[in-house]
């Protein structure tokens, strides 16, 4: 007599402990995966100031060992331009996790290297007159908002690349409301990037990389920290003093940043910084 051959298959249990497990699997590992591509952008948006970061170096050797001033008075603004047949790429000037520039410049030059660095406008600093260049921002973050937005791919506005000191006030910022807007030389509503620096406080404002931001420093190196360990202002009159800026809404409109010999342990979120927007 030929026996029944029985049928095999999943219960409603067991299928349900299937869904179960592979719903648990994918809530960890999605967060993972969401970590791992804003690392990939991170790292890449560093590399772009690396390459930025040679750039301008290379325009410095040709000129005398000199910070391009930039085509905006002697502001530093416009400073992609100058540098432009350098990196010979507009790629470079834009950070992936930037997705309001749309072709304007996702990086600042600081101002205390290119003129105007205290308060007025001058010729830009050398290379050699800087006390101590591996803690002296030369590039930080930004994204900017305008109207009249160059064509992606084009050779570098002179318009948009700003130069800046970190500085904020209480402008017109249409992007993120109560942001900190810089408020020196930059025709476009120019948002650091980065969030509240040293001495700053409200709104919670965050790095755009995760809870940190990248930070080319003027002898190429790029840093990844978070923007309370950076002192903002223009140069510091000697390189023991402390940054002179009061502790506001995140609305800082004058002020210098601490010396870069700056040892000190102020009331100052930050103090004694691991960076400075001064060049002395």
């Amino acid at each position: 007599m030929k026996k029944k051959s029985l049928q095999s298959g999943f219960t409603l249990i067991e299928l349900l402990v299937v869904i179960a497990i592979i719903a648990i699997l994918a809530a960890i590992l999605f967060p993972v995966f969401a970590k791992a591509r804003e690392k990939a952008r991170q790292i890449s948006c560093a590399s772009n100031e690396r390459q930025l970061g040679l750039g301008i170096m290379q325009y410095v050797q040709d000129n005398d060992e000199t910070f391009p001033a930039g085509n905006q008075g002697h502001s530093g603004a416009g400073w992609a331009t100058n540098i432009f047949p350098y990196t010979k790429s507009a790629g470079l000037y834009h950070c992936p996790d930037d997705s309001n520039s749309g072709g304007i410049e996702s990086y600042g030059i600081n101002q205390n290297l290119t003129g105007g660095g205290d308060g007025t406008r001058k010729s830009s600093m050398t290379l050699a007159g800087l006390s101590a260049p591996t803690s002296t921002i030369l590039l930080a973050e930004t994204t900017q908002y305008s109207n009249s937005i160059p064509v992606p791919g084009t050779v570098p506005d002179e318009w948009y690349s700003p130069a800046i000191n970190g500085l904020a006030w209480n402008g017109n910022n249409p992007g993120t409301p109560g942001a900190p807007v810089q408020n020196i030389e930059s025709p476009a509503n120019t948002n650091l990037a980065y969030g509240f620096a040293g001495g700053q406080t409200g709104g919670g404002q965050i790095g755009r990389h995760t809870d940190a931001a990248n930070w080319l420093l003027s002898d190429g190196h790029v840093k990844y920290i978070r923007p309370t360990r950076v002192s903002i202002g223009y140069n510091a009159l000697q390189s023991t003093n402390d940054q002179t800026t009061v502790a506001g809404t995140g609305n800082i409109t004058t002020g210098s940043a601490a010396g870069t010999g700056f040892t000190g342990n102020s009331s100052i979120t930050g103090a004694p910084f691991d960076i400075t927007y001064s060049a002395i």
